[in-house]
């Protein structure tokens, strides 16, 4: 953000920050990291190097360690064993069935410190005055930009190879400044398609389906639900 304040703020910026890691990523504690003299680390750009650490064995009730980690010989060995898997070794059998709330819970009127908090990414983009935009995380065919990006990379991949990180920098401007308005039309008209035909009860494959079929229309006709029940039938 540093940068955009210093070398672009004449513009207006709107960032876009990537969600949660995916299902088999572990999770760890960020620390910097010291060398055998007890000294952070320090990376080609003089920033502090930072690596993870596994958390510290919790306990059980009758003082042995308990690993928050999955042992040796596990299909997921070394992998943050979940809350709910450590809440059974615990007794709670039914963990893993357990809401993350209770039913009915609400916050009391005072209580303005438990909703709608804004996350430490908010504050410091609003402190610099800039926008953040979470998207949903839908699969590509509803992310314009994710199309937009793919489209992208079609075009760079046909530039000729090079080395040089000046010409990398200018296929890369190149491909972001041609690719047509009318395409980025047809993939907003594509997305479209695919939220109203799960606003209707399609799912995945029934969804690709409708947007394939009518990828013409600007909107999904009233009778696409009985065709796809025709052409579910054929």
């Amino acid at each position: 953000m540093d940068i955009l304040d210093q070398d672009y703020h004449d513009e207006d910026h709107v960032l876009m920050p990537k969600f949660t890691l995916k299902a088999g990523h572990n999770w760890g504690v960020e620390v910097n990291e010291l060398d055998k003299n007890s000294n952070t680390v320090h990376r080609m750009d003089v920033k502090v190097l930072k690596m993870k650490v596994r958390m510290d064995n919790a306990k059980y009730v009758d003082g042995s360690p308990q690993s928050l980690y999955w042992p040796e010989g596990h299909d997921r060995t070394g992998i943050f064993k979940s809350m709910a898997a450590i809440l059974v070794k615990h007794g709670f059998v039914d963990a893993f069935k357990l809401r993350a709330q209770y039913t009915d819970f609400k916050c009391t009127t005072d209580a303005t410190d438990c909703f709608a908090v804004p996350s430490s990414l908010e504050k410091l983009c609003k402190w610099h005055r800039h926008l953040v935009l979470f998207l949903p995380k839908f699969h590509c065919e509803l992310n314009f930009i994710e199309q937009c990006w793919g489209f992208l990379k079609h075009l760079h991949c046909q530039y000729p190879t090079s080395s040089k990180e000046a010409d990398l920098k200018q296929n890369v401007l190149s491909a972001l400044d041609s690719v047509p308005l009318d395409v980025m039309h047809w993939f907003t008209t594509h997305a479209h398609h695919f939220m109203e035909a799960y606003a209707k009860g399609l799912k995945g494959k029934g969804a690709a389906w409708a947007a394939k079929k009518y990828c013409g229309h600007w909107v999904l006709p009233e009778s696409f639900l009985k065709e796809f029940e025709k052409a579910g039938k054929a």
